[in-house]
């Protein structure tokens, strides 16, 4: 193992209990389960609607999970409009003069 991953007395620090191969599935399953619940208890609690489709079985959980999903597509699109190229840090800082005219003049003169 290579210095950058040992921690102070040397040994390789010890995975988080999230990272570890074997916690994955059971978090799919702890929220298998859970979601289950509540579709199990949408039929038992009365949630007095204030409009007719929120009572439909499973809305709640429809409507959560269609959220995200345009939330996610809102976020892709806004991509669209202010994403940066990748080397934008990287590129040349324009000239004081602000004119590209200007600038190959003043090239020309220096040589």
């Amino acid at each position: 193992m290579s210095e950058l991953h040992k921690d102070n007395n040397g040994t390789a620090p010890e995975i988080h209990w999230l990272y570890r191969r074997a916690t994955i599935p059971k978090l799919w399953l702890a929220g298998s389960a859970l979601l289950a619940l509540t579709i199990v208890l949408d039929f038992k609690v009365d949630l007095h609607a204030h409009f007719g489709f929120a009572d439909w079985i499973s809305f709640n959980a429809f409507y959560g999970f269609f959220s995200c999903v345009l939330m996610v597509l809102f976020a892709k699109g806004l991509a669209l409009f202010v994403k940066r190229p990748d080397d934008y840090y990287s590129i040349e800082e324009p000239s004081s003069s602000g004119s590209a005219a200007a600038d190959a003049a003043s090239d020309e003169a220096v040589r």
